[in-house]
C-alpha cells in the first residue's frame, strides 16, 4: 500500500471447507486480493470442470465451421467425442447414475439436422409458397445460427437426470450452472448487425428449452392450436417475452416479438420432424409451415390483441 491507502475487508464470516476444498482453491487464486463478486468467483472455481467441458463444445470456431458444408461433417465428428466428457460431467454435477447414450444421440441427430437444414430444403416436396415459409423461418445470420445451436447443447441435457419433465430441468440449469455467461460472449461475437441483442437471443433460448416439445406429433394439430397458444399466454415468461400489456382494458402484445417467438418455435418444431426421419416427415413439416403462416396472419388480423388472437385460434378448433 502507498502512503494514505488502505484495505477495507467488510461482511466477514467464516466458512467450513468442503471435502472438494473449494474455498482453498479461492484463497489460493485471490492471493489476498479481491474480486468484483467472490460468490461468483467462487461459482466459477466450484464448475470450471463442468465449463470447461462446455466451452470445447461451444464456441465460436465450432459454430462458424458448422455452417461450412465442407467441414460439417468433420466437426459433427469431433463434437460427438467431447459430447461424452461433457455428459460426464453434467451426471457427476447432478448426482445421476443414469445411462446418457439416449441424451447424446438425440443431440447428435439434431446437430446433424442443423448442419443440413438449408440443404434439407431442396428435397422438401412442398410448393413453392411453402418453400417461400421454409426459407423464412431458417437462421438469417451468424447470430441466429449461434442461438439454435446453444439451444441444441443445453436443451436435453435434463434427460441426464431423468426424462420426467427434463425440459424444466434444463431450464433450471441453465441458470443454475450459469451457461448463459459463455453463451452470452458467443452472441456477442457473432453480433454484427444493430437488432440483435445478445440478452434478447438468450431470452428466447431460455423459451426454446422450456417449450421445446410444444409439438410434439401426439399432441399437435391445428385444432389444438388454441390450447397450445393460450398456455403460452399463461406462461409469466413469454408473457415478459411477448411484452403482453394492458392499455384500455385490453391485453395487447408485441407484433414484432410475436413473430421472433413464433418463427423459433416452430423451427425446433421443424427441426424434431427431420431428426425422427419418418415417412410422415415431409407431410406434418408442411402442415407446420402452413399453420405457422396462419398464425401470423391471423395476429396480424387481430392487431395483436390477446383475446381477439385466441378467438381467432379457437374459431380453427
Amino acid at each position: 500500500l502507498q502512503a494514505y491507502q488502505m484495505f477495507l475487508f467488510m461482511d466477514f464470516q467464516i466458512v467450513q471447507d468442503n471435502e472438494f476444498f473449494h474455498y482453498a482453491q479461492l484463497h489460493d487464486l485471490l492471493g489476498g486480493k479481491g474480486v468484483y463478486n467472490i460468490n461468483e468467483t467462487l461459482h466459477e472455481i466450484i464448475y470450471q470442470p463442468l465449463h470447461e467441458k462446455f466451452r470445447e463444445i461451444v464456441n465460436i470456431p465450432n459454430f462458424k465451421n458448422l455452417l461450412n458444408p465442407k467441414k460439417a461433417e468433420q466437426v459433427v465428428e469431433a463434437i460427438s467425442d467431447k459430447l461424452n466428457p461433457f455428459l460426464k460431467e453434467v451426471k457427476k454435477y447432478s448426482s445421476s447414475k443414469k445411462d446418457v447414450t439416449g441424451v447424446k444421440k438425440e443431440i447428435i441427430e439434431k446437430l446433424e439436422v442443423i448442419s443440413r437444414l438449408e440443404q434439407s430444403l431442396k428435397h422438401l416436396k412442398s410448393n413453392q409458397e411453402l418453400t417461400s415459409i421454409y426459407g423464412k423461418i431458417l437462421p438469417n445470420s451468424e447470430f441466429e445460427w449461434g442461438i439454435l445451436l446453444s439451444w441444441l447443447f443445453i436443451h436435453q441435457l435434463g434427460r441426464v437426470s431423468s426424462d420426467k419433465n427434463h425440459e424444466l430441468q434444463s431450464r433450471s440449469w441453465f441458470d443454475e450452472w450459469r451457461f448463459s455467461k459463455y453463451i452470452k460472449i458467443i452472441l456477442e461475437e457473432l453480433s454484427i448487425k444493430e437488432e440483435e441483442k445478445t440478452q434478447d437471443g438468450i431470452s428466447i433460448i431460455k423459451l426454446m428449452v422450456t417449450l421445446q416439445n410444444w409439438a410434439t406429433s401426439n399432441k399437435y394439430t391445428e385444432e389444438n392450436l388454441y390450447s397450445i397458444f393460450q398456455s403460452f399466454f399463461s406462461e409469466p415468461e413469454v408473457q415478459q417475452y411477448l411484452n403482453v400489456n394492458r392499455y384500455h382494458n385490453l391485453l395487447w402484445f408485441s407484433a414484432e416479438l410475436f413473430d421472433t417467438f413464433v418463427r423459433w418455435m416452430f423451427l425446433i418444431a421443424v427441426i424434431d420432424r427431420l431428426a425422427q426421419s419418418k415417412e410422415s416427415a415431409v407431410n406434418e413439416i408442411e402442415a407446420l409451415l402452413e399453420d405457422y403462416q396462419k398464425l401470423i396472419k391471423i395476429a396480424k388480423t387481430s392487431k395483436y390483441q390477446v383475446n381477439k388472437f385466441l378467438e381467432s385460434l379457437q374459431s380453427l378448433s
